[in-house]
């Protein structure tokens, strides 16, 4: 899925077009049919504010561009969220990211499993790997519990 739009608006976020598109697979498909979330940089951020949908299983953030002080998303309990970040990513702030994976595993009773890759950077090109793999078993894992 490619955002509507470019960048995050104040009237239509990439939290709307995942809105949508699960309103699309769901009105084609079954509601009763697991999801994951996955994005990447905004699409992570958005992964992580749509999570809370009750359609939504499990999501998964790589390398998440997030604002912990206003990122606040909701109904997150005891949902698995999986993290992963590089520790030289100069686009999107790792602590950032780590930060508010404590707020949701502390504040909000999600389950989050934050991973940094050491030497990765926001493209996650020379360890697309270390990001893929986990991402793909932990979407395969909570989609099949």
């Amino acid at each position: 899925l490619l955002n509507s739009r470019r960048g995050w608006g104040t009237t239509h976020t990439p939290v709307d077009d995942a809105r949508w598109a699960l309103a699309q697979l769901f009105g084609r498909f079954n509601r009763s049919l697991p999801c994951c979330l996955v994005g990447h940089s905004l699409g992570g951020r958005a992964a992580l504010l749509a999570a809370g949908a009750p359609e939504v299983r499990s999501a998964v953030a790589l390398a998440p561009w997030v604002v912990p002080d206003s990122d606040h998303p909701r109904d997150v309990r005891d949902k698995p969220i999986l993290i992963i970040h590089g520790t030289r990513d100069h686009v999107a702030d790792p602590a950032r990211a780590a930060e508010l994976a404590r707020r949701l595993q502390d504040a909000d009773g999600a389950e989050v499993d934050f991973r940094l890759i050491p030497g990765a950077a926001h493209a996650m090109l020379a360890h697309h790997d270390a990001f893929s793999r986990p991402a793909a078993a932990f979407a395969v894992g909570t989609l099949l519990n």
